[in-house]
């Protein structure tokens, strides 16, 4: 938890947690596939590997060269220890973290970065 005074002195009180968002952009615009709070960086990869995974499965088999290549990327990175590692230590340093894919004039963005959002009032603070 972390304090941040406010206008008139209250204090407020406010959590991290790590917003994560899949989204798919064309030259139409960008359409939000998928977002998720994660309350720590390990947990936020665990669902951006699910959800690579996942749009790996939509987009298809994915062979070495043709259609498919962005499918095969998105598994090749769910499944590399080397790119979690980096990835960790990024969102360590408070930074966000994105993977771009692109396939078929579609292009793919999965990101995490860290956020901070209110903390519920406890009991004794009361609605201000």
């Amino acid at each position: 938890m972390r304090g941040v005074t406010g206008v008139r002195g209250v204090v407020r009180r406010y959590r991290r947690v790590h917003l994560c968002t899949v989204t798919a952009t064309r030259e139409a615009g960008t359409v939000p596939l998928a977002r998720a709070y994660a309350p720590g960086g390990r947990s936020a990869l665990r669902w951006l590997w699910a959800e690579a995974d996942g749009l790996a499965a939509r987009l298809g088999p994915g062979t070495e060269h043709g259609p498919g290549t962005a499918a095969r990327l998105l598994r090749m990175w769910s499944r590399s220890l080397a790119a979690g590692e980096v990835a960790l230590h990024t969102l360590a340093l408070g930074r966000p973290y994105g993977l771009t894919v692109g396939e078929r004039g579609t292009a793919y963005a999965l990101e995490v970065r860290r956020i901070l959002l209110p903390s519920e009032p406890t009991a004794g603070e009361g609605m201000r």
